[in-house]
């Protein structure tokens, strides 16, 4: 909450929040972002047909849909999202199968009508150029702004990100759903390839959705007892 004021006290043009609905602390997460009324909320592997019927109806905010494919982008729409996020096979962290370049213009032909924000490889004006001829209305570039100074990335993580400061190659990523069961693209390193080299047991999905929790649950001040309600339930 206090994000979110900090941001509208330094602009008065739209902007949004992004909530990953599976993940711990999601739907608290959104309920504040429409209590503060914000404009636009980007929501991701979830259905969030309760947060644009009342986004759309307590004060005319829009919700941004992400999507892999286009059985995901149909249901969105039919939950009410205003717009979606093409995620291709290139993004960082959770995206699709297919390559972007192949994606946007699926779902921009099959859904001609909606506003598409095409994700993943997208880092340029060159990239913006070859998204718009695809179909999509603009781009997303994820990767591109958690490395700038503003970020709170942490800086050798920065580094290793940015090719400019000597780090990472088109190579050194990792694409798989041995993490937590949903494919992902994640950097290179030692601790990833032995996370990704075989299927995460059960036990462990939860540990780590367990831990997730607890995080989330220290850093919103919610007591022990309630944080441990809302992990076994």
């Amino acid at each position: 909450r206090h994000a979110i004021r900090e941001v509208r006290s330094r602009t008065t043009l739209p902007f949004g929040i992004g909530t990953t609905l599976l993940m711990p602390g999601a739907t608290e997460n959104a309920k504040v972002a429409l209590e503060e009324r914000v404009p636009i909320i980007n929501i991701s592997l979830g259905k969030g047909d309760w947060i644009a019927e009342r986004a759309r109806g307590e004060y005319g905010g829009k919700v941004l849909a992400t999507v892999t494919n286009r059985k995901h982008a149909a249901s969105a729409i039919e939950a009410g999202a205003d717009a979606l996020m093409v995620t291709g096979h290139e993004a960082a962290a959770h995206g699709g199968d297919v390559a972007s370049s192949v994606l946007v213009p699926a779902i921009a032909a099959r859904f001609p009508e909606v506003p598409l924000v095409a994700a993943g490889g997208f880092a340029n004006g060159r990239g913006l150029a070859s998204a718009i001829s695809l179909g999509a209305d603009g781009i997303a570039m994820g990767s591109r702004f958690a490395i700038t100074e503003e970020s709170g990335l942490a800086r050798r993580t920065k580094e290793i990100v940015s090719s400019s400061g000597g780090g990472s190659t088109e190579s050194d990523t990792l694409y798989g759903k041995n993490f937590d069961g949903i494919p992902a693209r994640v950097m290179k390193s030692e601790e990833s390839m032995r996370l990704m080299s075989s299927p995460a047991s059960l036990p462990v999905v939860i540990y780590r959705a367990f831990n997730g929790e607890c995080v989330f649950c220290v850093l919103s001040s919610i007591s022990s007892i309630e944080c441990l309600r809302r992990c076994i339930f």
